[in-house]
């Protein structure tokens, strides 16, 4: 077990150490790289493609088609004293309802629309991803690094103890409550290496095998948030809203649609007949008929009106949803904003007064525990406090930094 723990320590020191000329992942390279690879981008925009190549065709009349017949065969198959006997050919061409075709071809516009606002935010829902996924992987790494920096106090802490405990001015029980410090340190890199493991495995999703080089922790630099005042305004064009309001015009152009059906349809009918039998005279006759068939939609109470009723109703529903999108999403900029200022405040707090504070009482706590003039309680309570506190401000840093990348999805800035 013990060897087990130096190797680690030994990995985990060897990654610290790593040079800082070193070609190290950073935060937008692992963005541009997700955003190349995302098989539902490219899912997406072919879904575009097809259903803008598919309004070109909702626009165009329907096929004529072809008829061809032969009427009244005797059973004897006589055909020439047959007078009724003919054959036919004709051709049948359908007119659809008056400005159904172009209501059509806006509804398949109107859809294709709804898939290239949906890539826009699937965009920003990437860059947001990566970026939780890549500070997730940046506090387990910077935590080790604070974990290896408080070994080595505990480490001097130790040889520390065994010289007061040879010269009889402190106990075995010190030098064994040192050592489990130490070992308790073992064990919160374990813990810390796991939660890196996990982080790469989620980050390596979105790039692959990339995540598990080393990466940049130290400068992220993320775009300014702006004012609470002026990202709300913004939130009217936020991909979500934008997809709420293609739905709404994909919503109308059904209704057009519907509105079509009180229009009639027409259908023409041209067909040639040549009569197969011979008259009195020796001869036969042709014949040219034409036929026009149209819809009479006078009964609509029960059909169209209905149908159209339930497209308007359909209409209001989106715009509902639309406002109820806008209000959530408001919700979520206030609630975030607010947090984002107390982390901000925190930090501070910590940087300017809590950090400070606690590394004079553990430089104070080492000195005198050197003199003998403090306890060894007194010293391990020091140190560990210094811990927490460097592991609660990383924490805090990297909250921060969170919320600030959740803020910038809502605001619309990316790297």
């Amino acid at each position: 077990m013990k060897l087990q723990i130096k190797k680690r320590a030994l990995v985990v020191c060897l990654l610290l150490s790593t040079p800082i000329n070193a070609d190290r992942l950073t935060l937008e390279k692992a963005i541009a790289l997700a955003r190349q690879d995302d098989p539902k981008i490219a899912w997406l925009k072919n879904q575009a493609e097809a259903l803008k190549e598919e309004a070109i065709a909702d626009n165009q009349y329907p096929d004529p088609k072809l008829k061809l017949a032969h009427f009244a065969v005797p059973i004897d198959l006589k055909i020439r004293k047959e007078p009724m006997n003919q054959f036919q050919i004709g051709f049948q061409q359908a007119f659809p309802r008056q400005g159904s075709l172009l209501h059509k071809q806006q509804k398949t516009l109107a859809q294709a629309e709804e898939k290239q606002v949906a890539t826009t935010d699937i965009y920003r829902k990437i860059d947001l991803s990566v970026e939780q996924a890549y500070l997730d992987l940046v506090y387990p790494l910077e935590a080790l690094k604070i974990i290896q920096q408080s070994r080595e106090l505990f480490l001097t802490m130790l040889e520390i103890t065994k010289i007061h405990f040879a010269s009889g001015t402190q106990t075995q029980q010190a030098v064994i409550e040192a050592k489990l410090e130490i070992t308790q340190l073992d064990d919160r890199e374990i813990q810390l290496q796991e939660m890196a493991d996990k982080a790469r495995a989620n980050l390596a999703k979105w790039i692959g095998k990339i995540a598990y080089r080393p990466i940049e922790t130290q400068q992220i630099n993320l775009p300014p948030l702006l004012k609470l005042a002026e990202i709300e305004k913004r939130l009217i064009e936020h991909p979500q809203i934008q997809l709420a309001n293609s739905k709404i015009n994909t919503q109308k152009a059904k209704v057009a649609l519907a509105k079509d059906q009180y229009n009639p349809a027409w259908m023409l009918d041209v067909t040639y007949s040549k009569r197969l039998s011979y008259n009195i005279k020796g001869r036969t006759k042709d014949f040219v008929s034409a036929m026009v068939l149209v819809d009479l939609p006078f009964f609509t109470d029960k059909r169209q009106d209905r149908r159209l009723a339930a497209e308007k109703a359909r209409v209001l529903a989106k715009r509902y949803q639309r406002i109820d999108q806008l209000r959530e999403l408001k919700r979520q900029l206030n609630t975030k904003y607010s947090r984002w200022q107390r982390l901000i405040e925190r930090e501070a707090l910590f940087t300017q007064t809590l950090i400070p504070e606690i590394e004079e009482n553990a430089e104070v706590a080492m000195q005198a525990y050197q003199n003998q003039v403090a306890d060894f309680t007194t010293i391990i309570r020091a140190q560990l406090k210094r811990l927490e506190i460097h592991l609660k401000a990383l924490r805090i840093r990297i909250d921060q930094l969170k919320i600030q990348t959740e803020l910038l999805y809502l605001q619309g800035d990316a790297l």
